[in-house]
């Protein structure tokens, strides 16, 4: 779950590279695509489902970020998350990347385009974890770092 701070309108896709896990109603499976996986995080986020988000991080995230401290921080960008009117998969491919907390990590990036209902686009690439067969996500390492010390990220 890569999360940037939301600028004005536009999302800048908070949190979900990936959120696909056990404490959700919507867990992911081994069957689950990475693309579908990311939509569905994007979507969860968007619509206020941070309890969800949460139990889909990384174990390792988990240990160093409380629930509780997670979810103040998006509480306090609730006003500027934009509705979503679409969220289109560019590209999926895979690759090794730096992750907040776990060290390198074998991925699969998605690059989405997402449209706001008020028409604003903006193009971001997450990236999905697949561990014992259901898609995990990342916070980013500003949020890491703010949020394992109880804080919230600024900017």
């Amino acid at each position: 779950m890569i999360r940037r701070r939301f600028a004005g309108t536009l999302m800048a896709l908070a949190l979900v590279a990936a959120c696909g896990g056990s404490g959700s109603k919507h867990a992911s499976t081994s069957s689950e695509k990475p693309e579908a996986a990311a939509q569905r995080h994007i979507t969860e986020v968007v619509q206020g489902q941070w309890g969800l988000a949460y139990n889909d991080l990384l174990a390792q995230q988990q240990t160093a970020i409380s629930q509780a401290t997670f979810i103040k921080c998006f509480e306090q960008i609730r006003d500027s998350i934009p509705e979503i009117s679409k969220i289109e998969v560019i590209k999926v491919y895979n690759e090794k990347t730096p992750t907040p907390g776990a060290g390198d990590l074998d991925s699969t990036a998605v690059t989405v385009r997402v449209t706001t209902k008020g028409g604003q686009t903006e193009t971001q690439t997450v990236h999905e974890y697949n561990v014992g067969g259901q898609w995990r996500g990342s916070v980013d390492q500003a949020s890491f770092d703010a949020e394992s010390k109880g804080q919230c990220p600024t900017g």
